[in-house]
């Protein structure tokens, strides 16, 4: 049906274009004479057709737009759907091999890297050069990489992971969540992975990077409704999700987000639970990193109120 009103429309555009400028017509003359005569149409009739023509120009660019956005929002709704299916779809064996699935292994993950912080802040000497932040980067590096942090000489050559591949370090967190998962009184045992989970892990921001692009990428829809379509991605987000991608978003993997402006432009992480952070405050993040003035970071986060020191 759309597209029928599109060639209608078209076809009354071009019909009174041609009109408009119709060629006057040779006739012969009783002496057998061609004689050009010009035809003058009334001003009226013209004025209505240079109307029609760009009535018919209007209505046929606002029904592709209107096709588009249709598209774009038929095509949202089934990216979300296919998110929440990936989640679902998110496997880890655990310690006793069982299975963890969908976002139980986000807040399983988010938890290890809070414990991983506190590890390293019982060991000071280690972390000597780390910041809030590179602490918190280790822990989640380590939980995507495990021993390969230190194992694969990738990793120290590359100038945005090197830092974090320090031997020493590495050794002493497998060995002490090697104590504590063997340790049959200890509760909450580590998903332990001698390769860390990040085939899981990337698999699952790929795909929610790419659903923020799509978007993103649209020319027929305003910068309002872009908005408005990824607010209804964030709010399929659990907190421990955002979280994740906070977790995720402030190391070297990051850096796509941040040079999409996603944070600022999106507030892909407005409704963060600050209850339960650790580590390193994402609030620290966005005037430090992101260049956010102290005053006007509240708005990008629901719970969080800006106060003068």
């Amino acid at each position: 049906m759309k597209k029928k009103v599109i060639y209608f429309l078209i076809c009354l555009c071009i019909s009174a274009f041609g009109f408009c400028n119709e060629e006057p017509q040779d006739k012969p003359n009783s002496n057998t004479e061609m004689i050009k005569k010009n035809i003058d149409y009334p001003n009226w009739i013209i004025a209505i057709s240079s109307i029609i023509s760009s009535v018919s120009t209007i209505l046929i660019i606002i029904q592709i737009r209107k096709t588009s956005k249709d598209e774009i929002e038929d095509r949202l709704f089934r990216l979300i759907d296919l998110h929440k299916k990936n989640v679902e779809d998110l496997l880890i064996l655990d310690k006793n091999n069982i299975y963890k699935s969908g976002h139980e292994i986000i807040m399983k993950l988010c938890k290890e890297v809070h414990y991983i912080i506190r590890l390293i802040d019982k060991n000071p000497t280690l972390t000597k050069e780390f910041n809030d932040k590179d602490k918190k980067v280790f822990a989640y590096l380590y939980i995507c990489h495990g021993l390969e942090l230190v194992n694969n000489s990738w990793f120290e050559t590359n100038y945005l992971f090197k830092k974090y591949a320090k031997k020493d370090l590495v050794n002493f967190v497998a060995d002490s969540i090697k104590n504590h998962n063997d340790n049959p009184e200890s509760k909450n045992k580590f998903l332990v992975s001698n390769n860390g989970f990040i085939n899981v892990i990337s698999r699952y921001f790929r795909h929610l990077f790419q659903i923020i692009k799509f978007i993103d990428d649209q020319k027929f829809i305003s910068k309002k409704t872009k908005y408005q379509y990824i607010k209804i991605l964030r709010s399929s987000l659990t907190n421990r999700e955002q979280e994740f991608i906070f977790d995720n978003c402030i190391t070297p993997y990051g850096n796509a987000w941040i040079e999409k402006k996603y944070f600022t432009k999106y507030k892909i992480i407005k409704n963060i639970a600050f209850y339960y952070i650790e580590g390193y405050d994402p609030i620290k993040w966005f005037i430090e990193e992101l260049k956010i003035p102290p005053k006007k970071v509240s708005q990008y986060f629901e719970h969080y109120e800006y106060k003068e020191s």
